[in-house]
């Protein structure tokens, strides 16, 4: 049947999707299960697009791009208000200081030059120049001599300082201590916030540090005064910290910051976290993971790597903030007290200059210890080779490709200095020098980081603004009497060093602000005050201009994210009281307590109240299983209780910190409920606003007549941070109708289930969510349907969730509008299917965390369990690599401690293959794929279960004890031991099982059915779970290879429309109410069961009762007597499905198309080139500014291109001029000078013109896209650079060759015959699919080399042929089989192509299914 006659013959038709990360596949099919077809092919196929990136990096580079702008517009500030003072003496002053970086022949020719013919940027005249540069050697020399000197200075030097001032104007970590000098500074106010933020994360996880009564000692140790030995610090004797290195003062900060073990870290843990802790605050490497250990990776981070910094900050635990924070403060004032070292009360300029004055003595002694000690080596390490002065470059210039010492650390930008260090040991290394005094004072001071340490380091970013300031007011001070607008100016001046625009305010101006689709600003958000809407805005009257309040309400509006649930409905503060309530019940309703080795129970209402008063909200930490078992006995008189089931291994981990703390603030034993309302909108100030001014103010605007000072002062002082991931709207606004009344979500968690059936009994949240009778799924999906239909214009990036779900999304919308316009009216039945990608990236650390956890657990049962211990298993783990845990058979072997789970015999291990996966709890039951429900198992022993199909009895009384220490170990965890001790199924446990089965909870699930409905409301939009296709796949024997093609993705959307369909026929109400099927599902498994031991069969095998779902079971039955035709249930005939299912999974046609791409982000590399850089210098053409050429000046390479284009243009020859069509990238940079003026891209392409000496003509096409489809002479290939293809069309094989191409992937033994068999069928298809690349291979002419190479080479060959076809490589090693180690990469001059009239050259434009194509010829 064709799609487009659907409509006007009334066919009804259905639609299938298979949603991934980076690829849509579709079908459409009538209601019989038929594939449709539509211009002689098929209509399925798969669209595959690139998986959209998080914005975190564009984020941090518009950070960067912002500071630098900011900076650049304070100075230029800076020069308006000097300006008219210089012009007087000075007109071209500023003309030259603009052009200082210039050489000599780029100069105006009206900058004045020296007698010797350089330009003089600061004095135009006279001889004046040098003495400058010898009387002030650095620009602190400069700011020294005008802040002590009280004589009349030149203005222009002046204007110097202050530029170097305004420029490097330091950090602002303690803008809460204005009167901060370099006389008063101190580590006390650092120390303090350490101490605070540490006891508090302490706190949180119940540990205690001694860090508190070691605050002076830790003070004079980071001040680097001598600590006197005492009780209290444990020193045998005085440690004067001024001569100490780095790493020793660290090993003596670890043992007083002495982090105590305890829940959250065992013994060896917390002396680690200690000394991590001390590394990092002394500016060393540091892991992170062994502070905040659940982290799965390392995290080394050095405090003084700005990006390590900003990377950690993006997955810092919220709670973890506050102490990071005091790191970098502690740091930055450690880095402080060392730069102001011997300052003697002098200002940072003092101690810059001394600092210059050391460098130049140290310098004389390193030269002096290589002349009288290594003077073989002087050259080498002082010297080194320098430029070719006959290329143009100065004589004294040394080449940093080779040079080594010192020249290198002096002249090579980025040079290491511990790199510096390491060759000055070498060089001495082995000679007397190691004993000579100045050589061990010399290491000494390298150690500390001392010696001959640059005046430009990362160190001057611990400089406070305010030591600057004190500068700039001193200089203003002395200079005032001589230069009134320098007292007239002076709040304007201050403020170019005090201002910083607040992070709430965003940018000043939306002037070329970056718009969404309804036309809002994206990344600015700042209000104006009214009258204010076009005034001016500087540093000092931005308060007049901005609304601070208005913006930070804007900016409180775009940093909350929204519910997970709810669409656009703001997410709670994590901290806040209503979410940590939450939390809390969600932990405790699940955990579970005994008596006496009873059954385990869950808490009922009444004690989980009293639990929660008498013990979560006296208690800021969280509260251990044992503290609820004490109050149990003491309060219940429950003499053997015991609790389990929470998160944490030995306790729970919510906790009511915040109750507990406004509980202190307020000085009250319970908070009363109307001040509930306040605190909510204290901690939500207090998690959005790091500023504390802000935060301040908010306060005393509301709540200053309801709270003292000493209160406002200790919310303020409080960090609040992160965000919960639902809503109140979720928690307590949604309400469903109950036999007791409304109820909302937590009405539920806290008095228990509220209808009469099943009175008061406790549930969580995703029981509460999944719970039919409360229905707050379907009250969820109608409250966010008619938030959609309240948008007028509704667009798919107004969807919560990450840009690559919106994606697959908008793909998928844009997929069913085009086969909707085609058939001309709407499906029957939309039925999706979410792919679960495999991430690679996590496929590693996931095998390396089941490796530590196995081993651990392993010494555990070593440590608690001795008889169940056995060495030889122990002694196989420690020789096998992680990730061969890959292997589900091998991690099972170890899980289960070498043994049988069912008899308890031992387990080969070089026999694995010999026993049976055995799923406990069968997929009859529920699709559990999860080690969690697998064991390895003798195959004799997998065919004793009872007619339920879970274990027998005899098994369960013979291995529970065996069982139970494998759990006690960690080996297994508690719901696997429940799934083994299972001896019956509950109705209500039933109906959840078949529930999962149903339910899709994937966002993207979510997301497209709710498009969708929106879109077409006449259509019924149904999940089906990815496991149903692939139980499907393994009953009926069908092969899938995602190496081969992409039609996986059609032919997966296809089972879910097959499924789909079975199940709306057959199985209607499992959509509505699964839990109906229970009785259903019990009868059909007592009858598999029956079945399976009166035939002997064992129950875990495909194709055996009990190893698949209910419902794949019941697809692959028929509804009728096949033989007699009688029906008995329905049409369905099990028997031609699956024949028509296989028929179309052999077919060779499937629609293709590919999402071309657009490249973004960064213009080119962002390494800086050198002039002289031998190899690449002379090749320059990215300069570093406008108008500065790269051969001179250095520039960048490898240019960034963000799509390409194609012009006419007229070249002339001998023969006259001559058409041709030019095909030229369009960088980055220029993409985005178009997006903004169309006409740019015109003026580009002159230019480019002119560059190869034609003359431009016209744009032909404007862009051209990466993965462009094109067609060559009826070849079709992607464009994938400005000079290479790839082949675009893809292969298929029929099922069989599927099977041997899977082998040869896999490395298995597959026949010499299936080899030759596989490797003629993909020949033909490359002489059918890709001529042009089969020529380029020579595998047309291979077959000879194919046959005669071992097996190896065969398969390594075919999967290289096939990898190179699906255009997923651009060459491949066919070394194995004659041909190269490198071949198949297509090139093509684009240019030429197009030009030659011989040719027939089209662009192909195709719609998102790929069933509509335009091409355009040239």
């Amino acid at each position: 049947m064709n799609l487009r006659n659907v409509s006007k013959k009334g066919i009804e038709y259905n639609i299938g999707l298979d949603l991934g990360t980076g690829s849509v596949g579709w079908a459409v099919t009538d209601q019989q299960g038929n594939l449709l077809n539509f211009k002689g092919k098929t209509t399925w196929g798969s669209r595959i697009y690139p998986t959209a990136d998080t914005a975190a990096d564009t984020r941090l580079k518009r950070g960067q791009r912002r500071r630098y702008m900011r900076r650049r517009w304070r100075l230029d500030l800076l020069q308006e208000l000097f300006e008219n003072e210089v012009k007087k003496i000075d007109p071209e002053f500023f003309i030259r200081l603009r052009q200082s970086r210039l050489l000599k022949e780029d100069k105006s020719h009206s900058i004045i030059l020296s007698p010797k013919g350089a330009a003089r940027p600061i004095f135009p005249k006279g001889e004046n120049e040098a003495d400058y540069y010898k009387k002030y050697p650095t620009i602190y020399h400069l700011r020294k001599a005008l802040m002590e000197s009280e004589e009349q200075a030149d203005i222009r030097l002046i204007y110097l300082a202050f530029h170097n001032i305004v420029k490097a104007r330091g950090n602002f970590l303690h803008q809460d201590t204005p009167g901060l000098t370099a006389a008063n500074a101190n580590m006390g106010d650092a120390v303090e916030k350490l101490c605070v933020a540490l006891e508090d994360w302490c706190t949180l996880r119940n540990l205690e540090c001694n860090i508190r009564k070691n605050q002076k000692n830790i003070q004079n140790l980071l001040e680097g005064k001598t600590v006197e030995a005492s009780a209290e610090n444990a020193l045998k004797e005085s440690f004067d910290s001024s001569r100490a290195s780095r790493k020793d003062k660290a090993t003596i900060l670890s043992t007083w910051i002495a982090i105590q073990p305890g829940e959250y870290l065992d013994t060896k843990q917390a002396k680690d976290a200690s000394k991590e802790i001390a590394n990092i605050l002394f500016g060393l490497q540091g892991n992170m993971k062994k502070i905040f250990i659940e982290f799965e990776e390392d995290q080394k981070i050095r405090l003084d790597n700005d990006e390590q910094v900003e990377a950690f900050y993006s997955v810092c635990p919220d709670d973890g903030v506050a102490l990071f924070e005091s790191f970098q403060s502690i740091y930055s004032a450690y880095i402080l007290m060392g730069i102001l070292k011997n300052a003697n009360g002098g200002s940072i300029s003092s101690c810059k200059v001394a600092a210059y004055d050391r460098y130049k003595e140290d310098l004389k002694l390193l030269k002096d210890l290589v002349r009288e000690f290594a003077s073989e080596k002087y050259d080498e390490f002082f010297r080194g080779d320098i430029f070719d002065s006959s290329k143009g470059f100065r004589a004294r210039n040394y080449n940093p490709a080779t040079a080594k010492g010192y020249t290198k650390y002096n002249s090579v930008r980025g040079a290491s200095y511990d790199d510096f260090k390491k060759e000055v040991e070498k060089i001495f290394k082995g000679t007397v020098a190691e004993e000579d005094i100045r050589y061990v004072d010399m290491m000494q001071r390298f150690a500390e980081g001392t010696f001959l340490r640059r005046l430009k380091t990362s160190d001057n970013g611990s400089i406070p603004y305010q030591l600057h300031l004190e500068e700039m007011d001193a200089i203003i001070e002395n200079q005032k009497q001589f230069y009134p607008f320098l007292e007239s100016e002076k709040e304007k001046l201050e403020s170019l060093v005090t201002f910083r625009i607040p992070y709430y305010v965003g940018p000043l101006t939306q002037k070329n602000a970056r718009l969404d689709n309804h036309n809002n600003t994206r990344f600015a958000w700042s209000q104006r005050k009214e009258g204010k809407e076009h005034a001016r805005v500087y540093p000092w009257n931005w308060e007049e201009v901005i609304d601070r309040k208005q913006s930070a309400a804007k900016f409180m509006e775009r940093l909350t994210g929204t519910c997970t649930y709810i669409l656009d409905e703001p997410v709670l503060p994590r901290c806040s009281l209503l979410y940590e309530e939450y939390c809390l019940l969600n932990e405790l309703n699940g955990s579970k307590w005994r008596d006496m080795g009873g059954y385990w129970h869950r808490f009922d209402y009444e004690t989980r109240m009293e639990i929660i008063e008498n013990l979560f909200k006296k208690k800021k930490g969280s509260v251990k299983y044992a503290a609820v078992a004490d109050w149990l006995k003491c309060e219940k008189h429950k003499s053997c209780a015991e609790v389990k089931g929470g998160q944490g291994e030995t306790g729970f981990e919510s906790k009511l910190s915040s109750y507990v703390f406004f509980k202190e603030v307020l000085h009250v034993d319970e908070i009363d409920e109307a001040d509930i309302p306040m605190i909510e909108e204290l901690i939500w100030w207090n998690t959005l606003f790091e500023d504390r001014s802000i935060l301040k103010e908010s306060i005393e605007d509301k709540y200053g007549d309801r709270l003292t000072d000493d209160q406002i002062k200790a919310i303020c002082k409080k960090r609040f941070t992160g965000w919960g991931r639902f809503s109140k709207e979720l928690l307590c606004g949604i309400k469903t109708q109950t036999d007791n009344g409304p109820y909302s979500i937590m009405d539920v968690l806290r008095e228990g289930n509220p209808n009469n059936n099943a009175r008061s009994e406790t549930m969580v949240f995703m029981e509460i969510l999944r719970d039919d009778k409360f229905g707050f799924d379907k009250l969820i999906e109608e409250e966010n349907m008619r938030r959609v239909s309240e948008v007028d214009n509704f667009d798919v990036n107004d969807l919560p969730g990450s840009p690559a779900v919106r994606r697959t999304v908008n793909q998928a919308k844009r997929i069913v509008d085009e086969i909707v316009g085609i058939a001309g009216c709407e499906p029957q039945n939309i039925f999706i299917e979410v792919a679960r990608d495999e991430d690679g990236r996590n496929k590693g650390r996931r095998t390396k965390r089941r490796y530590d956890n196995i081993k651990n657990s392993i010494a555990a049962l070593k440590k608690e369990q001795k008889e169940y211990f056995n060495k030889d298993v122990s002694d196989s783990l420690n020789k096998t690599n992680p990730s061969d845990l890959d292997n589900e058979r091998l991690a099972l072997y170890f899980m289960q401690n070498g043994k049988c789970m069912y008899c308890g015999k031992d387990l080969d291990i070089k026999q694995l293959d010999k026993y049976q996966v055995d799923h406990i709890l069968p997929q009859s039951y529920v699709k559990d794929d999860s080690f969690e429900n697998k064991a390895l198992v003798h195959m004799e022993d997998n065919q004793r279960k009872s007619a339920s199909m879970l274990l027998d009895d005899s098994i369960i009384r013979k291995m529970k004890p065996y069982w139970e220490a494998l759990r006690a170990a960690g080996l297994i965890g508690e719901k696997k031991f429940k799934n083994l001790t299972r001896v019956r199924v509950s109705d209500k446990e039933l109906g959840g099982f078949i529930a999962r089965q149903m339910v899709e909870t994937s966002q993207s699930m979510k997301l497209t059915s709710l498009v969708l409905e929106k879109a077409y409301p006449n259509t019924n939009v149904r999940p089906v779970k990815a496991g149903f296709s692939s139980d499907l796949r393994k009953r009926l024997d069908l092969i899938k290879c995602r190496e081969i093609n992409d039609y996986h993705h059609a032919h997966d959307a296809y089972l879910a429309c097959e499924i789909g369909q079975f199940i709306t026929m057959r199985h209607n109400k499992l959509y509505e109410n699964p839990i109906s099927y229970s009785h259903a599902v019990k009868d059909f498994i007592a009858k598999r069961a029956k079945y399976a031991n009166d035939h002997g069969t064992p129950m875990s095998t495909y194709g055996m009762p009990g190893s698949s779902s209910f419902v794949i079971s019941s697809f692959l039955t028929s509804g009728f007597d096949e033989e007699t035709g009688e029906i008995f249930k329905d049409a369905w005939s099990a028997e031609v499905t699956a024949a028509r299912i296989r028929e179309s999974l052999n077919r060779k046609d499937c629609y293709i198309s590919r999402m071309p791409e657009e490249t973004s982000g960064a213009f080119w590399k962002e390494t800086l080139i050198s002039p002289r850089d031998p190899s690449l210098g002379k090749n320059l053409s990215l300069p570093i500014k406008k108008g500065l050429d790269p051969r001179k000046y250095g520039g960048y390479n490898e240019q960034k291109f963000a799509y390409f284009f194609v012009y006419e243009a007229v070249k002339i020859k001998k023969i006259g001029e001559v058409k041709e069509y030019v095909f030229a990238a369009v960088p980055v940079q220029v993409a985005a000078m178009v997006a903004r003026d169309p006409n740019a891209l015109t003026e580009f392409a002159k230019k480019d013109a002119e560059a190869r000496k034609i003359k431009f003509l016209r744009i032909i096409r404007e862009k051209v896209y990466k993965y462009q489809l094109i067609e060559v002479n009826g070849e079709r290939l992607y464009i994938t650079g400005l000079k290479s293809v790839r082949n675009a069309r893809q292969i298929a094989l029929s099922q069989d060759m599927t099977t041997v191409f899977l082998k040869a992937i896999n490395d298995k033994d597959v026949a010499e015959d299936e080899l030759k068999s596989l490797f003629e069928e993909i020949v033909q298809r490359y002489r059918l699919c890709a001529n042009r690349l089969g020529n380029q291979l020579k595998i047309f002419s291979l077959s000879d080399s194919f046959n005669s190479a071992n097996s190896e080479s065969k398969k390594r060959a075919l999967v290289s042929l096939v990898a190179i076809i699906d255009a997923k490589t651009n060459k491949i090693d066919l070394s194995g089989i004659g041909s190269g180690k490198a071949v198949g990469d297509m090139r093509l001059s684009f240019s030429k192509e197009m030009s030659n009239s011989k040719n027939h050259f089209a662009f192909i434009d195709q719609s998102v299914t790929g069933m509509f194509e335009r091409k355009t010829y040239l």
